[in-house]
C-alpha cells in the first residue's frame, strides 16, 4: 500500500518550532565506484534530492538568522554541498 505526501500549509513549514523538533539522521556518502553503477537518470534523480534538501537547508537557515535565533544541527549543510 502505497503512502501519499501529505501538502502543509506554507505558514506550517516555517515555524521555528517545527525545525527545532527534528531529529536528522544520515547515512554514509555515496563511493565513486556505486555511483559509477548508477543509471543517468538515478543521477539525476539523486541530484535534484539533493538540491532541494539544500535549498530547504539554505531557507531555514536564513530564515533563523533573521529572527537571530540558532540553526540546529549545521553540520547537514556540508553533506549536501557540491564539491
Amino acid at each position: 500500500m502505497a503512502m501519499k505526501a501529505r501538502m502543509m500549509p506554507s505558514d506550517t513549514c516555517f515555524k521555528t518550532s517545527c525545525f527545532f523538533n527534528l531529529i536528522t539522521f544520515s547515512g554514509r556518502g555515496w563511493k565513486a565506484s556505486e555511483l559509477r553503477l548508477k543509471s543517468w537518470d538515478d543521477l539525476h534523480k539523486l541530484w535534484y534530492i539533493l538540491l532541494k534538501e539544500k535549498n530547504m537547508l539554505m531557507t531555514q537557515r536564513q530564515m533563523l538568522q533573521s529572527q537571530n535565533l540558532r540553526f540546529p544541527n549545521p553540520e547537514r549543510i556540508p553533506k549536501v554541498k557540491a564539491p
